[in-house]
């Protein structure tokens, strides 16, 4: 029973996909490729690639299909490949401790269980951390969310963005740090930015650094001065570009700020005023002409 098992074994090792299999120069022998581990010396693991009929017995002995995985740092050093990253056991996050190289994941999705990273950011899920090269600390995250706007306007680390709530445009919105993606999934998840511009997927605001303003696309935006001199409604006000302080130049209707950072970002208006920041600008539905303040010799 044991000898026929190992018969079909070995004829239906062509049928899993996952088996790295290769042709031998002589007579084009079909060989199938194993993590060998020679008795008595298991720290020499090494791929090596026999013919099918003699699988089976390398497997008694405790040979695995497929090619032995690339060990990194620790004694190996760091010697994953170009598109991989050296993965850590989940709470591993010494660099002196033995990973295993693994390839860096090209698509992710947007959300799902946050996790802790080994670099002390919390990522959306354990792919996405993946994706920016960081091992996992733990399931969470992290202890020590680094909140940021609100009343005391704080700023995050580089490589960070401030994740505000959904609908929760105004600059001065309480949030709390995050990794900025290295990657975003292709699924198409619209949404729409408080910069009046939709976005496929919520990940793509995060990369910009824009907060969502709500689920799905965005409506056609109201424009406002240009040649028809179109004015906004209630609550709202004409946002042109910088530097655009022709009366007559077009902008978007978008909604007044009601409260701003206290940062200060000196911002020369249209009107010939010095603002402390864009977005105080805005909440006096002044264009912004330059940054920096305004030279009253020159403006």
């Amino acid at each position: 029973m044991k000898r026929l098992l190992s018969v079909l074994c070995a004829a239906c090792l062509f049928c899993f996909a996952g088996l790295a299999i290769s042709d031998a120069s002589a007579g084009g022998q079909r060989k199938v490729c194993i993590c060998h581990v020679p008795p008595g010396n298991p720290g020499n693991e090494h791929t090596i690639c026999v013919g099918a009929p003699a699988v089976p017995a390398h497997l008694e002995h405790g040979d695995s299909l497929g090619t032995c995985q690339e060990v990194c740092d620790g004694i190996a050093g760091d010697t994953c490949g170009p598109t991989q990253f050296c993965m850590h056991d989940p709470g591993s996050c010494d660099p002196g401790t033995v990973g295993v190289c693994t390839e860096t994941p090209d698509d992710c999705p947007p959300t799902g269980d946050a996790v802790c990273g080994c670099d002390g950011l919390t990522y959306p899920n354990a792919c996405l951390a993946a994706a920016a090269g960081v091992s996992v600390d733990g399931p969470g995250p992290c202890d020590s969310l680094q909140t940021c706007g609100g009343s005391a306007a704080s700023a995050c680390p580089a490589g960070e963005l401030c994740r505000r709530e959904t609908g929760s445009c105004d600059a001065g919105s309480p949030g709390v740090c995050v990794a900025i993606p290295t990657t975003c999934p292709a699924a198409l998840s619209p949404v729409c930015g408080c910069d009046g511009m939709s976005y496929s997927n919520d990940c793509y605001t995060d990369v910009t650094g824009v907060p969502v303003l709500h689920a799905g696309e965005c409506a056609a935006p109201q424009l406002c001065g240009g040649s028809t001199n179109a004015s906004c409604p209630a609550g709202s006000f004409c946002k042109r570009r910088q530097g655009a302080c022709d009366a007559t130049a077009e902008g978007v209707c978008l909604a007044i700020p009601e409260t701003c950072p206290a940062s200060l970002v000196p911002s020369c208006g249209c009107d010939g005023r010095t603002y402390s920041n864009p977005c105080v600008a805005d909440g006096a539905g002044v264009t912004v002409a330059h940054e920096g303040a305004c030279n009253a010799s020159t403006e």
